[in-house]
């Protein structure tokens, strides 16, 4: 909702540039329920796909989390195998299981760190996983999959205060191209210099940054605190 007001306000300034905002109801509700891949409309916010897929992995997760650390090693190890080989077997647009593997580089960290599979099982599983996201994706997905992995595992303890801007980052990640998309909109009808172009940016990151740090404060922060209330026991 945000986004359309934005949109629609912006488009009556002179000087807009862009679409006008023209939206039918099955968009908005494909949006909202995070279906438009597989109901053919159109993303409001082209990056939200992200979501859907990350909505999917949620359930997904959910309903598994007991077998990825079930008490024997072997159903912890066939549980996210299984999981890892789905995308060679399923393939439906805008789902999760074209992602299971990428996932599942994460996931068998976590039993690595955790120390739930010996380290025979996580060197095999993560080159599975790596090699299943490179065959059904690409290379430099399933390379910056790993390489992400290996900077969590080998990377030295960093305590510094600029990290903490990292507690926003989602939020950063949820809202940049609502509002600071729409900065850089109003920029882009001033004279095409250096100077406004640079301009347009900073103030577009630092609007960008201080919407999400009121977006924590005031939804996301909320939320992962009611969250925490609803968890159950292992």
């Amino acid at each position: 909702m945000l986004f359309i007001g934005l949109w629609f306000l912006s488009s009556r300034i002179p000087g807009f540039r862009g679409n006008s905002p023209e939206i039918t109801l099955a968009q908005i509700l494909g949006n909202l329920t995070l279906t438009c891949d597989f109901i053919g409309e159109k993303w409001l916010m082209p990056v939200y796909w992200t979501l859907a897929v990350e909505a999917q992995y949620y359930v997904l997760i959910g309903l598994l989390f007991p077998l990825l650390i079930h008490r024997l090693e072997g159903v912890r190890v066939i549980t996210i195998g299984i999981w890892i080989l789905l995308p060679l077997i399923i393939s439906i647009k805008g789902s999760v299981f074209g992602y299971l593997a990428l996932f599942g580089v994460g996931i068998v960290l976590f039993l690595g760190k955790e120390q739930l599979i010996s380290r025979a099982a996580f060197i095999l599983l993560m080159t599975a996983a790596c090699l299943v996201h490179y065959i059904v994706s690409d290379f430099s997905n399933a390379i910056i999959g790993l390489l992400t992995a290996l900077a969590i595992i080998y990377s030295p303890e960093i305590k510094s205060r600029a990290l903490e801007i990292g507690t926003i980052s989602y939020s950063v990640y949820l809202i940049h191209m609502i509002v600071g998309g729409r900065v850089i909109n109003l920029f882009e009808r001033l004279p095409d210099t250096f100077f406004y172009r640079v301009s347009g940016l900073l103030i577009a990151l630092l609007v960008t940054l201080g919407c999400s740090a009121i977006f924590y404060l005031l939804i996301e922060g909320p939320s992962h605190r009611f969250s925490k209330k609803l968890g159950v026991g292992r």
